[in-house]
């Protein structure tokens, strides 16, 4: 065949161009936009730093260092200084001019629900961690837990605590990373992510997609002092299908520090907190739709309330009282009374025990 005539031959470049045309459109449906995905995850700050401060002057420094010195660099730390009596927000403000990734924010004093979501509202990167302002953290505990999360791509880090008691000295530098030690976890759909994810309880050992939070609008219940890292968690692992769980050290805890909420044990505001739990649970029961979320609704519910009414309060009576009549109503009025559900017989034993403390 004469190739020259063979091209000149206008009919054969048109059949030629159409081929090529049609071919484009077929295709067009899987071709991605690259350029796009990546102007989307350009992120100039991966881990947003959350940091609540309130009255820490002794330990702020420290955990300070311990966050400016972090193997990852591209990250902010959002302090929140919710009215400081004491010489906090002169050292946040030293650190500020130390070092342009912290920012400081004031406020009046507000709780540590209140200043965490301060801080939400503030940050930008890409994930969220939240870190009190007493502990430590370990150099590379920030790279790594990114770094989980990029390649398990998964909506939520669990990272290792480790305690201190406060007085003593912890060397955060001596910890040495294992690689072995991460793995992935996931859970269908019908499960109860609380039973499958480990320690649902802090939200300082967690790594979080700010998407998975700012998408979802979970927030810190304002007001509660006790229980609000579970609250938190309670909501947020029920939109989580998988999480990567890094058993190396990366929180260090300080314990036993005076003036802390946990040290300090004042019964009233530990049940306050323990029945706006309950208040949220039963409110919003029906965002959890894993199976048999009735019966972990009311068990967390007396997991958190009932040592606190039938023994806590015992040697304060009519706030005994008070607090057994609000946990009734609560969650036998308004949710166990309510739908037809069989529980297990220790739950209605424990009801009755609370009944018998209310009239």
């Amino acid at each position: 065949m004469n190739l020259n005539k063979f091209f000149k031959s206008r009919y054969t470049i048109l059949c030629v161009f159409l081929a090529i045309y049609f071919f484009i459109l077929m295709m067009s449906p899987f071709v991605v936009d690259y350029s796009a995905d990546c102007k989307a995850k350009n992120y100039d700050v991966k881990v947003s730093i959350i940091v609540p401060v309130y009255n820490t002057e002794k330990y702020l420094p420290s955990a300070l260092d311990s966050l400016i010195n972090q193997t990852l660099k591209d990250i902010e730390i959002i302090c929140v200084n919710d009215g400081s009596k004491d010489n906090s927000l002169e050292i946040l403000n030293e650190y500020k001019e130390k070092d342009s990734r912290i920012k400081v924010i004031s406020q009046p004093n507000s709780g540590v629900c209140v200043a965490r979501n301060t801080g939400i509202e503030n940050s930008k990167g890409e994930y969220i961690a939240f870190f009190d302002s007493d502990d430590l953290m370990v150099p590379y505990a920030y790279e790594k837990a990114y770094d989980d999360a990029i390649k398990y791509n998964v909506d939520i880090v669990n990272m290792q605590m480790t305690n201190f008691i406060d007085g003593e000295e912890i060397d955060i530098n001596s910890f040495v990373y294992d690689n072995s030690k991460v793995k992935r976890i996931g859970r269908m759909k019908h499960q109860n992510p609380f039973y499958i994810f480990p320690d649902s309880g802090y939200v300082t050992t967690k790594l979080y997609k700010r998407s998975l939070i700012n998408d979802n609008n979970f927030r810190f219940k304002a007001g509660v002092t006790n229980y609000e890292d579970g609250l938190f968690n309670f909501f947020v692992l029920t939109k989580t299908a998988t999480v990567a769980h890094d058993g190396n050290v990366f929180y260090c805890y300080r314990t036993n520090r005076p003036g802390s909420a946990v040290t300090n044990f004042n019964i009233n505001k530990i049940m306050k907190s323990g029945l706006a739990v309950a208040n949220e649970l039963v409110t919003n029961s029906e965002k959890f739709d894993f199976r048999k979320s009735n019966e972990w609704i009311v068990a967390k519910c007396l997991d958190i309330n009932y040592n606190h009414i039938v023994k806590d309060a015992e040697n304060t009576p009519e706030i005994q009282k008070e607090y057994a009549k609000e946990f009734l109503k609560i969650v036998n009025d308004n949710y166990v009374k309510k739908y037809n559900y069989k529980y297990p017989n220790w739950i209605y034993e424990q009801i009755e025990d609370i009944k018998k403390i209310a009239y």
